[in-house]
């Protein structure tokens, strides 16, 4: 191995490749080194003795861990066994005490514990020490983000969210409020962190999306630079190194899928790519007429989405979601909703539960408490004269809070901010937009276009859905046509008729 940066893989066939990076942000064309791969659950590239030499760790299926010593002419020598009974870890490699020598091993359990495992003499892992707890349903990988000069973990949930617990030196997290970092994660088949390969001294993350691009998403001092495409047909690769016990596509929901009911009144997912498109709908249920809105969320806060239906008839229901894909039956949560406008949303920060937020025949703006995913609280009023307005809820500022994004009658597009702790903030509303009086359907959406995007979907009076991309400072990217013929179709998201 030539360098930190180069990227390992496994073939359906067992075969071990490298690509060689060329220390400019782009990989080589790939090279077999080994076979008899078929096996191993991942792969890190890592100077596990010190040397410097690059060496492989590997993790495989009957719970083994193999250090494969990278010799002088760019091949490795006889695997050390440096451990046994790893098959349910997920790990990540690296530098996680300041004071070590060596690189070790932070390794995820079952229960969600986290265990630092110290690489004491280059040869063989120490007893591990308990670092963390709660990390069940997430992905973990290891990174300094925030350019400190200290190892951190990137986590992301089953939801797409990733977290920042960040270190200082010495193997324990900082005490410290979770700083979100990144949404449309779960998107992802593969995340890796990569040292170098832009460059010397560079750091950032490779991703696979579902449709198998590889992406390079470089971090510098706890921002994301420009996301670049380094690969476009990965899709047959069975490892990436760098990857924790890679994820396979889930048939649970995902925030960044398309939900609607169409005109037969059948519900249909539309799987999005994570690249700013989605793959042909398949039917997920039957018998949805007399739906007036319904939204996309994880309503009871155990990391599996689920679905709220606005129904005609005044009904609101929810259909959790259940683990692996499907639907448990619907939960009521009231029969009285007819005559209001809604939209459902993270709306208080400090609250695991979404909130749902709606204004009545009146024009006065309310938002309901979620009680545990079991019912909602009283109406807090807070606002009116909002009769006659579409209303989505999204963060499409980027600042962690999420806002009212307002559709007036003569298409201005209005951001109401919110405060976070559940009141709108005393400003008056800024537009960014015009011309949306054309669209009949209109839903906010992250991780469509990848990791970290933001935007909206609209539909226009001819049935395309035209996807329009937030960038920085509210400034609109280029939109792009992503379906066509979708008049008649209820899409979830989109502000109650």
């Amino acid at each position: 191995m030539k360098s930190a940066a180069d990227v390992l893989t496994v073939d359906a066939a067992g075969q071990l490749k490298v690509f060689h990076s060329d220390g400019a942000g782009r990989l080589g064309f790939p090279m077999t080194i080994g076979s008899g791969w078929a096996n191993a659950k991942a792969l890190y590239v890592v100077d596990w003795d010190a040397d410097g030499l690059q060496d492989i760790l590997s993790q495989w299926s009957d719970g083994r861990l193999k250090v494969h010593p990278g010799t002088d002419n760019s091949g490795f020598g006889l695997p050390i066994e440096v451990g046994t009974g790893w098959q349910e870890k997920s790990i990540t490699v690296g530098p996680w005490n300041n004071d070590d020598e060596y690189p070790g091993i932070l390794a995820k359990d079952t229960e969600g514990a986290l265990t630092y495992y110290p690489n004491t003499s280059g040869t063989k892992l120490d007893s591990g020490r308990q670092v963390g707890r709660g990390f069940v349903g997430y992905q973990i990988t290891q990174i300094d983000f925030d350019g400190d000069g200290n190892q951190d973990i990137a986590a992301r949930n089953t939801s797409g969210t990733m977290l920042l617990f960040r270190s200082a030196g010495g193997g324990d997290f900082i005490d410290e409020p979770r700083q979100v970092i990144g949404s449309g994660w779960n998107m992802m088949t593969h995340v890796s962190p990569v040292i170098g390969f832009a460059g010397s001294g560079t750091s950032g993350i490779t991703a696979r999306t579902g449709a198998g691009e590889l992406l390079y998403y470089p971090v510098d001092h706890g921002a994301w630079g420009a996301v670049r495409r380094i690969g476009s047909v990965w899709h047959d690769t069975a490892l990436i190194s760098g990857a924790a016990l890679p994820s396979e596509p889930s048939d649970e929901l995902n925030p960044a899928d398309i939900i609607a009911a169409d005109p037969d009144f059948d519900l249909l997912r539309y799987r999005s790519t994570g690249s700013g498109a989605f793959f042909d709908g398949e039917q997920v249920g039957t018998g949805w007429m007399g739906l007036r809105a319904g939204f996309v969320t994880d309503w009871n806060a155990d990391g599996v989405q689920d679905l709220v239906a606005h129904w005609a008839d005044g009904r609101l229901s929810v259909y959790a979601g259940a683990k692996g894909g499907g639907f448990s039956s619907p939960i009521s949560m009231g029969s009285e909703w007819q005559d209001w406008t809604l939209s459902v949303g993270s709306w208080v920060n400090s609250d695991r539960f979404p909130s749902l937020l709606g204004y009545d025949s009146q024009g006065r703006l309310f938002q309901f408490l979620n009680l545990g995913g079991s019912s909602v609280s009283e109406g807090t009023q807070i606002g009116t004269g909002w009769t006659g307005l579409h209303i989505v809820l999204a963060d499409l500022d980027k600042d962690a809070r999420t806002d009212i994004v307002a559709q007036t009658p003569d298409g201005a597009l209005w951001l109401y901010r919110s405060s976070g702790d559940g009141a709108l903030l005393d400003a008056p509303p800024q537009i960014i937009g015009s011309g949306w009086h054309a669209m009949t359907g209109m839903l906010p959406t992250s991780g469509f276009a990848g990791a970290n995007t933001t935007g909206i979907i609209g539909r226009t009076p001819q049935g395309d859905l035209r996807y329009y991309p937030m960038g920085d400072n509210l400034e609109w990217g280029t939109p792009t046509i992503v379906g066509r013929g979708w008049n008649g179709f209820t899409l979830f998201g989109s502000p109650t008729s």
